[in-house]
Protein backbone atom coordinates (compact mmCIF):
# COMPACT_ATOMS: atom_id res chain seq x y z
CA UNK A 1 0.00 0.00 0.00
CA UNK A 2 1.17 3.19 -0.79
CA UNK A 3 0.49 6.43 0.97
CA UNK A 4 1.12 10.08 -0.18
CA UNK A 5 0.51 13.13 1.43
CA UNK A 6 -0.36 16.10 -1.16
CA UNK A 7 -2.66 19.03 -1.67
CA UNK A 8 -4.98 19.06 -4.20
CA UNK A 9 -4.30 21.49 -7.32
CA UNK A 10 -7.22 19.97 -9.73
CA UNK A 11 -9.89 16.93 -9.47
CA UNK A 12 -12.16 16.09 -12.35
CA UNK A 13 -14.22 12.86 -12.95
CA UNK A 14 -13.63 11.49 -16.41
CA UNK A 15 -15.08 8.14 -18.27
CA UNK A 16 -12.66 5.35 -18.33
CA UNK A 17 -13.64 1.63 -19.68
CA UNK A 18 -14.66 -1.14 -17.16
CA UNK A 19 -14.44 -4.47 -17.79
CA UNK A 20 -16.90 -7.05 -15.85
CA UNK A 21 -14.35 -9.46 -14.10
CA UNK A 22 -17.07 -12.30 -14.51
CA UNK A 23 -17.81 -12.33 -18.44
CA UNK A 24 -15.23 -10.09 -19.46
CA UNK A 25 -17.53 -7.68 -21.17
CA UNK A 26 -16.27 -3.76 -21.15
CA UNK A 27 -18.82 -0.94 -20.65
CA UNK A 28 -18.19 2.59 -20.02
CA UNK A 29 -17.39 3.66 -16.76
CA UNK A 30 -16.29 6.84 -14.84
CA UNK A 31 -13.35 7.63 -12.32
CA UNK A 32 -12.34 10.48 -10.24
CA UNK A 33 -8.83 11.99 -10.96
CA UNK A 34 -6.83 13.56 -8.27
CA UNK A 35 -4.15 15.79 -9.28
CA UNK A 36 -2.12 16.63 -6.67
CA UNK A 37 1.68 18.11 -5.39
CA UNK A 38 3.25 15.76 -2.91
CA UNK A 39 4.76 17.42 0.41
CA UNK A 40 7.31 14.50 0.02
CA UNK A 41 9.09 15.88 -3.13
CA UNK A 42 7.27 19.10 -3.98
CA UNK A 43 6.13 17.34 -7.39
CA UNK A 44 2.47 16.20 -9.22
CA UNK A 45 1.15 13.33 -9.52
CA UNK A 46 -2.08 12.12 -10.68
CA UNK A 47 -4.05 9.47 -8.79
CA UNK A 48 -6.80 8.22 -10.31
CA UNK A 49 -9.54 6.45 -8.06
CA UNK A 50 -13.17 4.62 -8.18
CA UNK A 51 -16.03 6.56 -7.90
CA UNK A 52 -17.21 5.32 -4.77
CA UNK A 53 -19.58 6.44 -2.21
CA UNK A 54 -16.90 5.68 0.19
CA UNK A 55 -14.48 8.59 -1.01
CA UNK A 56 -15.38 12.43 0.11
CA UNK A 57 -17.86 14.13 -2.13
CA UNK A 58 -16.55 16.69 -4.88
CA UNK A 59 -18.01 19.64 -2.49
CA UNK A 60 -15.36 18.38 0.36
CA UNK A 61 -12.77 18.21 -2.27
CA UNK A 62 -13.31 21.55 -3.29
CA UNK A 63 -13.38 22.42 0.39
CA UNK A 64 -9.71 21.08 0.54
CA UNK A 65 -8.63 22.20 -2.54
CA UNK A 66 -9.77 25.34 -1.84
CA UNK A 67 -8.38 25.57 1.97
CA UNK A 68 -5.02 24.04 0.80
CA UNK A 69 -5.42 21.37 2.96
CA UNK A 70 -3.10 18.14 3.26
CA UNK A 71 -5.01 14.90 1.94
CA UNK A 72 -3.65 11.64 2.02
CA UNK A 73 -4.31 9.53 -1.15
CA UNK A 74 -3.72 5.38 -0.31
CA UNK A 75 -2.80 3.21 -3.93
CA UNK A 76 -2.56 -0.14 -3.92
CA UNK A 77 0.21 0.16 -6.56
CA UNK A 78 2.10 2.51 -9.35
CA UNK A 79 3.20 1.90 -12.68
CA UNK A 80 5.89 3.79 -14.70
CA UNK A 81 4.08 3.89 -18.26
CA UNK A 82 6.60 4.69 -21.10
CA UNK A 83 5.80 7.17 -23.83
CA UNK A 84 7.54 8.23 -26.85
CA UNK A 85 8.67 12.17 -26.82
CA UNK A 86 7.44 13.84 -30.09
CA UNK A 87 9.30 17.01 -31.23
CA UNK A 88 5.89 18.20 -32.45
CA UNK A 89 2.03 17.71 -31.58
CA UNK A 90 -0.57 17.03 -34.10
CA UNK A 91 -1.40 20.67 -35.18
CA UNK A 92 2.15 20.99 -35.97
CA UNK A 93 3.31 22.74 -33.00
CA UNK A 94 6.64 22.39 -30.62
CA UNK A 95 6.10 19.80 -28.22
CA UNK A 96 8.23 20.62 -24.81
CA UNK A 97 7.89 18.44 -21.93
CA UNK A 98 8.26 19.29 -17.96
CA UNK A 99 11.43 16.68 -17.83
CA UNK A 100 13.55 15.29 -20.31
CA UNK A 101 13.34 11.63 -21.13
CA UNK A 102 15.63 9.05 -21.74
CA UNK A 103 17.81 8.99 -25.00
CA UNK A 104 17.67 5.33 -26.98
CA UNK A 105 19.86 4.79 -29.93
CA UNK A 106 17.56 2.33 -32.58
CA UNK A 107 18.13 1.31 -36.14
CA UNK A 108 20.98 3.17 -37.87
CA UNK A 109 21.94 6.35 -36.51
CA UNK A 110 18.79 7.03 -35.22
CA UNK A 111 17.39 8.28 -31.63
CA UNK A 112 14.24 8.11 -29.69
CA UNK A 113 13.15 9.86 -26.40
CA UNK A 114 11.15 7.99 -23.91
CA UNK A 115 9.66 10.03 -21.08
CA UNK A 116 7.38 8.08 -18.39
CA UNK A 117 4.03 8.69 -16.56
CA UNK A 118 3.14 7.07 -13.36
CA UNK A 119 0.08 5.60 -12.88
CA UNK A 120 -1.48 5.23 -9.31
CA UNK A 121 -3.99 2.92 -8.81
CA UNK A 122 -5.41 4.39 -5.88
CA UNK A 123 -8.77 3.69 -4.14
CA UNK A 124 -9.06 6.11 -0.90
CA UNK A 125 -8.52 9.74 -0.13
CA UNK A 126 -9.15 11.35 3.63
CA UNK A 127 -8.18 14.44 4.79
CA UNK A 128 -4.51 14.13 6.59
CA UNK A 129 -4.09 13.87 10.32
CA UNK A 130 -1.52 15.94 12.20
CA UNK A 131 0.58 12.88 12.33
CA UNK A 132 0.16 12.13 8.73
CA UNK A 133 1.49 16.64 8.14
CA UNK A 134 4.31 15.88 10.58
CA UNK A 135 5.88 12.60 8.54
CA UNK A 136 5.44 14.31 5.18
CA UNK A 137 7.23 17.59 6.23
CA UNK A 138 9.83 15.36 7.81
CA UNK A 139 10.13 14.28 4.34
CA UNK A 140 10.10 17.78 2.53
CA UNK A 141 13.11 18.13 4.74
CA UNK A 142 14.85 14.87 3.72
CA UNK A 143 14.32 15.76 0.17
CA UNK A 144 15.50 19.38 0.36
CA UNK A 145 18.43 18.46 2.57
CA UNK A 146 19.32 15.91 -0.64
CA UNK A 147 18.51 18.57 -3.29
CA UNK A 148 21.19 20.54 -1.38
CA UNK A 149 24.14 18.12 -1.66
CA UNK A 150 23.37 17.56 -5.00
CA UNK A 151 23.56 21.60 -5.80
CA UNK A 152 26.56 22.05 -3.67
CA UNK A 153 28.45 19.25 -4.91
CA UNK A 154 28.15 20.79 -8.35
CA UNK A 155 28.81 23.90 -7.35
CA UNK A 156 32.25 22.60 -5.66
CA UNK A 157 32.76 20.87 -8.89
CA UNK A 158 32.58 24.10 -10.94
CA UNK A 159 34.67 25.92 -8.30
CA UNK A 160 37.60 23.30 -8.92
CA UNK A 161 37.41 23.84 -12.49
CA UNK A 162 37.49 27.50 -12.20
CA UNK A 163 40.52 27.20 -9.70
CA UNK A 164 42.57 24.80 -12.31
CA UNK A 165 41.49 27.26 -15.11
CA UNK A 166 42.70 29.79 -13.09
CA UNK A 167 46.07 28.12 -12.33
CA UNK A 168 46.18 27.60 -15.66
CA UNK A 169 46.40 30.46 -17.05
CA UNK A 170 48.75 32.15 -14.56
CA UNK A 171 51.19 28.89 -15.60
CA UNK A 172 50.80 30.33 -18.98
CA UNK A 173 51.45 33.83 -17.95
CA UNK A 174 54.64 32.77 -16.06
CA UNK A 175 55.80 31.09 -19.00
CA UNK A 176 55.71 34.22 -21.80
CA UNK A 177 57.76 36.13 -19.49
CA UNK A 178 60.55 34.14 -19.13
Amino acid sequence: MIDQVLKIVVHYEEETPITDVKTGEVSEGHQLVIVGKSIGDEKEYTHNLPLDPSNPSIDQLNEWRDKGQYVVVSASTVRANPFLHRDKDDAGNPMKYPQPGKVFKVAGNKTVEVGTVLSFSSYAIREATAEDRQRAEEANGRFNKRRQEARMASIDKKKQKSHERTQLKIQEAKAKKK
